[in-house]
């Protein structure tokens, strides 16, 4: 058993490095530092703030609703509230995009067979899993320590309030991006290609987005169908009050066994 961990954890930090090296993880980290570099450069200074502060926050009260609005803009420092709900929104790509190599070139390679003689499927599996856990979790972490650096400096609220809330949205942030992450290991497992694999995921997800927010208009009754999604408890998370905040949470975070389960299916039986 020492020896069984001693060897995932081989794998795990093997797979790590291997992420970061790999074209996927090279053009992940590229687009993520870009992305991230343009909004804290922007919330240093100070303009998203302002405008959501200002008369244009009438926007932010349509869109999430004025309690939700209130609490986030207001109540709360206002530049990490900003980074929740970019970090939230495009979630979705930098995941899809981190996660759709997970194993779908050693499939199509078959590098695979030299591993399986030394450790096992299962190992394998969970090691590029986490792997890539590892890699986008501490991509996010990173960009919030920097975001609650400039939230001391210029939102004007304590120092014990905005590191707790801080706290508070890195692991929102981290936990949103497990169903994506698991989502991805049940395609690269099913597709052998890590770019049939990014496009697959990006577009199935980009036409379920626009169907399930088309069905609602049609029919009220359709409204159901936005939880088919794990943005379609987004909006809990926004939500700061524990009632509303930890089930989002948990309906979250379900559909992260049930993705690995069937990628763990599917990569079981695959020809490796």
């Amino acid at each position: 058993m020492p020896e069984n961990k001693k060897l995932f954890r081989i794998l795990l930090w093997q797979d790590v490095a291997w992420s970061i090296k790999s074209a996927r993880g090279s053009l992940f980290l590229v687009l993520f530092g870009i992305f991230w570099f343009w909004i804290l450069w922007k919330l240093s200074q100070g303009q998203l703030q302002s405008w959501l502060k200002t008369g244009d926050s009438f926007i932010a009260s349509f869109i999430w609703g004025a309690g939700v609005a209130k609490d986030l803009i207001i109540d709360k420092p206002t530049t990490l509230s900003i980074y929740l709900i970019f970090a939230l929104t495009t979630m979705p790509f930098f995941a899809i995009l981190a996660a759709c190599d997970q194993t779908a070139s050693d499939i199509s390679s078959k590098y695979l067979r030299f591993l399986i003689s030394r450790c096992t499927r299962a190992q394998v599996f969970l090691a590029r899993f986490f792997g890539v856990v590892i890699l986008v979790t501490t991509a996010y972490i990173a960009v919030t320590f920097f975001v609650i650096l400039i939230s001391l400096s210029i939102d004007g609220f304590s120092t014990p309030d905005t590191i707790s809330y801080g706290i508070k949205v890195a692991l929102t942030v981290a936990i949103y991006s497990l169903p994506f992450i698991a989502i991805m290991a049940f395609l690269s497992a099913a597709i052998p290609s890590a770019a049939l694999s990014a496009l697959t995921g990006m577009g199935s997800y980009a036409i379920l987005a626009i169907v399930i927010s088309i069905l609602p208009q049609i029919n009220s009754n359709f409204s159901f169908f936005g939880y088919i999604l794990p943005s379609g408890f987004k909006q809990g998370l926004y939500n700061t009050e524990f009632s509303t905040y930890f089930p989002s949470m948990l309906a979250v975070l379900i559909f992260v066994p049930l993705f690995v389960w069937l990628a763990w299916l599917v990569f079981s039986k695959r020809d490796i």
